[in-house]
């Protein structure tokens, strides 16, 4: 094969690489995500484009977007260090991995000393939070 018709190969198949949207992108929600959810007086609203207020599946980046973020599993959960009351919220959890969705600007996550991350168990949503004071949980129920 000639240089340059390899070259040519090689340039297309670069440009159809970095054309391909990315899985956060092309990943929609779960459905058993989609509705409004509430934490106290705090309202989690999510639809198949919007999470809390967070485009889904923007780049990241954006000012505030919301993705599939990996998975973690119950028994690295609780592994961690929580108050009485959060810990009774991770022991009553399924003995299964989780996806997690992240949203907002979340750049490094070995580098961020504070966030949270959501997960989905049970027909509740729990928000993960971690800080270098330790780790809380949060439950969220549907209400329509």
């Amino acid at each position: 094969m000639n240089t340059l018709l390899r070259s040519f190969i090689i340039l297309f198949a670069i440009n159809q690489l970095l054309a391909m949207p990315s899985l956060a992108q092309t990943q929609p929600i779960n459905e058993r995500w989609i509705g409004t959810w509430q934490r106290g007086d705090k309202p989690l609203i999510i639809t198949s484009t919007h999470f809390d207020g967070c485009v889904w599946g923007a780049k990241r980046g954006k000012a505030c977007d919301a993705s599939y973020s990996g998975t973690i599993k119950k028994s690295d959960l609780m592994k961690n260090s929580f108050n009485p009351a959060d810990k009774s919220l991770i022991v009553r959890l399924s003995d299964d991995t989780f996806r997690t969705i992240e949203r907002g600007d979340r750049g490094n996550p070995m580098e961020r000393e504070s966030g949270s991350y959501m997960i989905y168990d049970q027909g509740y949503i729990y928000e993960i939070g971690f800080s270098t004071e330790g780790m809380t949980v949060a439950r969220y129920s549907k209400i329509n």
